[in-house]
């Protein structure tokens, strides 16, 4: 659930008021956390709506800014602050803080029961989450054990699901420490608050209803750059499967972002989406072992040639035709000089037997080494 959502749910019975932070509201809602001590903020969690009525205002005049800063780096969603007993009204330093950093912060008047707020909304994140673990838990087999559709059928029908004609998939694989895997699963459910959540093993997967998965991998991959700048010691891919148009079918997007991470994984990219992959998703949907085949028939000569003289011909082939066979291109990249390249070009072809000139041979080698990203 989203702080908007909880916004527009309680807003009214409660007399909120959003001051500061509107940028924020897409971030999700963990729990309610009534918070007054200073010294105890570091106990905040990712996601937590702190309440509190800064009682301690009235001993130190600028503590009510130095709060909100204490519990800031922790990542709550928001703060809710009760006006009128010990504070009579937010401060603008603390407001200007808020926007700055998109914290909503809300106040609430004296009048309010603070016992109410917190009970009521407490009541009402659990019951959100229900609905959303029950719409996670329908997915989740609808995706693993389509057959049993009495599994998912009636709850994705109930909350209908049956209207959308648009579903796909994406699978991130979080290489990190639980901390920051929990920390990287909340930002996704803030950024694509609307997509439905799973967890399985270690699968972080989203399931994304009436949404344009082109849209959908430019955000993930602007997310993916700012993690690599927030957490650079995690390593994330992420797969992306092809768009289904009815959610029985997911399990199939399912697939496909699983063939796509593999990919992601193969040739060392963080985000590979099967609808891009054009000639390269057809042969990951092949039959494993008639690839496997030929795969071996075409390059395990040459390999075994690089394993017994500790040569690297594979190499310089994948690069030279992945160059659009440039000498030149396939040169520099290889950092050597382009008559080193000839040369071992030329002994290539005395290894295989084949004529590197003819278009025939080159889209032989060009369709193994896509058959390699596959396996």
């Amino acid at each position: 659930m989203t702080l908007q959502q909880l916004y527009n749910e309680k807003g009214t019975q409660f007399k909120l008021s959003l001051l500061a932070g509107q940028k924020g509201l897409h971030r999700n809602v963990t729990k309610i956390y009534y918070l007054e001590d200073l010294l105890i903020s570091d106990w905040t969690r990712d996601g937590e709506l702190i309440v509190t009525t800064a009682m301690m205002n009235t001993k130190e005049p600028d503590w009510i800014l130095k709060f909100v800063k204490s519990v800031q780096p922790f990542h709550p969603c928001g703060i809710m602050i009760n006006i009128g007993g010990y504070l009579e009204e937010v401060p603008a330093n603390v407001i200007e803080y808020c926007d700055q950093v998109d914290l909503p912060l809300f106040s609430f008047p004296w009048e309010v029961i603070l016992q109410d707020l917190i009970s009521d909304i407490t009541v009402y994140i659990f019951e959100t989450e229900q609905l959303e673990n029950n719409i996670s838990k329908a997915f989740f087999n609808a995706i693993f054990t389509p057959d049993n559709r009495d599994e998912y059928e009636t709850c994705l029908e109930k909350y209908q699901f049956d209207q959308y004609d648009t579903f796909f998939s994406a699978i991130f694989d979080i290489n990190s420490n639980d901390l920051q895997r929990r920390r990287l699963t909340m930002r996704l459910k803030n950024l694509f608050h609307d997509a439905v959540l799973i967890q399985h093993l270690r699968e972080t997967i989203l399931v994304f209803c009436q949404s344009d998965s082109n849209d959908i991998a430019n955000s993930i991959a602007g997310e993916l750059n700012e993690w690599q700048i927030l957490f650079p010691n995690t390593s994330v891919r992420v797969g992306i499967g092809s768009p289904v148009c009815h959610y029985q079918d997911i399990t199939n997007s399912y697939q496909k972002a699983k063939l796509s991470l593999s990919i992601a994984k193969n040739t060392n990219k963080s985000l590979v989406s099967f609808s891009n992959l054009g000639i390269l998703g057809i042969l990951a949907t092949g039959e494993k072992q008639l690839l496997q085949s030929y795969y071996d028939q075409t390059l395990t000569p040459l390999e075994e040639y690089d394993q017994a003289h500790d040569t690297a011909y594979i190499n310089t082939l994948e690069n030279y035709i992945f160059c659009n066979c440039d000498a030149g291109a396939a040169a520099e990249k290889l950092f050597i000089h382009r008559n080193t390249l000839n040369y071992r070009l030329r002994k290539i072809s005395d290894i295989t037997g084949d004529n590197l000139s003819e278009q025939d041979v080159i889209f032989r080698y060009h369709l193994a080494f896509l058959i390699k990203k596959c396996l």
